[in-house]
């Protein structure tokens, strides 16, 4: 018997399915150790292809009823804040200055392929932007118009301007003027702020910085922020923590959800609460203070 026939042979049919099938799935799920969000997210799809399969074929579902009925996703924790405070962020920024100064005064093939600009100008985007990964790899030198972004593409095909402080804006002209001209010249036809390196021209013929190739940056920065810190005091960094971190200085600053719904690129301030909510420190510091 081929394997393709044993395994129609072995397949139990979808009629079979049940609900109670689809609480066993959660429940399976929750076993191997899937966050809860995990969980939900996939519960949604099995719903979606039951609610389809009821309306297409709902012969099959006589004995049981919908598949998916009744079936609840676990319960969330309440959404924890992932910021980085300011001695951390602080620390970030000053390895990436530290590794400029480091790759200036190299002269090795090494050196050579490193953009310490660059990287150090995606950073001051991430903190004082907010933006995500992939608006940083989509900008367009059209769009840095000095003291703003202009036509931003959030998700949803919403656009909108994202200020610049000082700091972002002598990043990026930095980049712009000392190490973007030797990637252009191997990717001519890109249009993008942000270029690969020209060593990878091979694999990268537009030149585009990937969204993992962001990630790798910032680890990369993470790693030399952490260097000579004792193991209780390294802390984890992504892009998306830099995004939360920006959210929660924007909305103590200005007391404003809808600005920070505007300046990330929301279309529903329901999002904002992964954002916005204080840190455990903080708050414990606050509580301490509270009618003091």
């Amino acid at each position: 018997m081929s394997w393709q026939t044993k395994a129609y042979t072995d397949t139990t049919h979808v009629s079979a399915w049940s609900s109670q099938v689809t609480q066993r799935f959660i429940e399976d799920r929750i076993k191997k150790k899937d966050k809860p969000a995990t969980v939900s997210m996939r519960l949604a799809f099995v719903c979606a292809l039951g609610n389809w399969l009821m309306k297409e074929r709902p012969e099959w579902f006589e004995e049981y009823g919908h598949p998916t009925k009744g079936a609840k996703p676990p319960v969330q924790d309440a959404l924890a804040p992932k910021c980085l405070d300011t001695r951390q962020l602080n620390r970030l920024v000053d390895s990436a200055k530290a590794e400029i100064a480091t790759v200036e005064a190299e002269d090795t093939k090494k050196a050579a392929i490193k953009r310490p600009y660059r990287d150090y100008a995606i950073l001051m985007l991430l903190i004082y932007t907010g933006i995500r990964r992939q608006e940083v790899c989509d900008l367009t030198l059209e769009q840095f118009q000095g003291a703003q972004l202009i036509n931003v593409k959030s998700k949803g095909n919403l656009y909108r301007n994202v200020r610049l402080n000082s700091t972002v804006r002598l990043a990026i002209q930095d980049y712009l003027e000392k190490e973007r001209y030797r990637d252009a010249q191997a990717f001519p036809a890109s249009v993008t702020v942000f270029l690969a390196s020209k060593s990878r021209k091979r694999r990268k013929y537009h030149g585009h910085l990937s969204p993992r190739a962001i990630n790798r940056i910032i680890e990369s920065q993470a790693k030399s922020a952490n260097a000579h810190l004792p193991h209780e005091r390294q802390f984890k960094v992504t892009p998306h923590m830099l995004r939360h971190s920006h959210a929660y200085a924007v909305l103590k600053k200005t007391k404003s959800l809808a600005y920070v719904q505007k300046r990330l690129g929301h279309q529903s301030q329901a999002y904002l609460a992964r954002y916005t909510q204080m840190p455990v420190e903080e708050e414990t510091q606050m509580l301490e203070e509270l009618f003091e």
